[in-house]
């Protein structure tokens, strides 16, 4: 796998990231032109998908998941876009990927149990 730089949703440094759930903080780094940035993605999804992103507030990982989604074509692949918890029960707004140019918002509720 090639190394890639992200900037930490976290701690806000840049972590260059090498294997999946494996990364290094790029030690006095707070920002780098090597970063991806959501603008950057933009380019790669429909302006609709785009735009509802926005609308949400959604951070640069949905982007990046959603840019991956279309390029292999995981229909029926699905993107939290809203939630809540309210005891045991969590509910929201879910986008689902039909196929290409397709998408659906769907509204979800599911129990949550942690035991």
């Amino acid at each position: 796998m090639l190394a890639t730089y992200a900037q930490c949703n976290n701690c806000d440094t840049i972590h260059k990231i090498y294997d999946i759930c494996k990364s290094e903080i790029i030690a006095g780094k707070d920002e780098s032109a090597a970063v991806e940035q959501i603008n950057d993605i933009q380019i790669s999804l429909p302006s609709s998908l785009f735009e509802l992103f926005e609308n949400y507030q959604l951070e640069i990982s949905d982007y990046q998941y959603a840019r991956f989604v279309l390029e292999n074509k995981l229909w029926d692949s699905t993107i939290i876009l809203s939630s809540e918890n309210e005891d045991e029960t969590k509910s929201g707004k879910l986008l689902r990927f039909v196929a290409e140019d397709q998408f659906r918002v769907e509204p979800f509720t599911r129990q949550e149990i942690v035991g």
